[in-house]
């Protein structure tokens, strides 16, 4: 027994996981990057060169670094705003693409031509930054508008036309397309993946917006 809060101490403390999480990942992802710089500079005249001792923290020490900062990341910052977390796939693209970015990097701070692969590999990282963001906030956006749907939307039932179950962690889990007529008197359609077995023919509750049930999230199926 204790007159401290444990999750006061300093080893609970989810800030300091996450800057720990952060640093590792970063400081891999920053190896990476130097790693093709020191990759340009071998395959470049005068044709320096790795030393042991560089070979093994360049090329070996990045992987478990973001791994570990990713593991720590999980399971030390539980409970926080898992925005973060979605992004974390960040630095997986940023290993995969550093040597590309440190072997550009050199050819442009020694005014030398291009070369194609790592180029490729910098344009590659970059196209999946952008969808992944796409991704992202499209999903932030849809839960945006269910959390305001189920705090202020209209409830009602409606009719499952089309079902599909398959099993998720083991529990069942069912993909459904749904009609309702809304306060309007306008038929809808909508579809969700909700838990448990469900056939064509039933109804199940579902609440939705009622200022814009067609947008993405406006309509919440099983919860009314």
């Amino acid at each position: 027994m204790s007159t401290i809060d444990p999750s006061t101490r300093w080893w609970r403390s989810r800030r300091l996981w996450g800057t720990v999480s952060m640093a590792l990942i970063l400081g891999g992802v920053l190896l990476t990057v130097v790693n093709g710089w020191v990759v340009a500079r071998s395959m470049r005249p005068p044709y320096v060169g790795t030393s042991v001792w560089q070979t093994i923290v360049l090329a070996m020490l990045p992987l478990p670094m973001a791994l570990g900062g990713l593991f720590i990341h999980a399971f030390g910052t539980r409970g926080e705003d898992d925005r973060v977390g979605r992004r974390l796939a960040y630095p997986i693209i940023g290993l995969v693409s550093g040597i590309g970015v440190g072997h550009v990097a050199y050819d442009i701070v020694h005014s030398l031509p291009l070369t194609i692969w790592p180029v490729c590999m910098v344009v590659a990282g970059l196209l999946a930054v952008v969808i992944l963001e796409i991704i992202l906030r499209r999903t932030y956006a849809k839960e945006a508008v269910e959390q305001e749907v189920q705090r202020s939307g209209v409830k009602g039932r409606g009719e499952i036309t089309r079902a599909v179950t398959y099993y998720l962690d083991h529990s069942p889990v069912t993909r459904v397309t749904v009609t309702f007529v809304d306060h309007g008197g306008v038929r809808r359609y909508a579809r969700g993946t909700i838990g448990g077995h469900h056939r064509s023919g039933t109804t199940i509750p579902l609440t939705y917006s009622p200022t814009r049930p067609e947008v993405r999230g406006g309509v919440v199926l099983g919860v009314g």
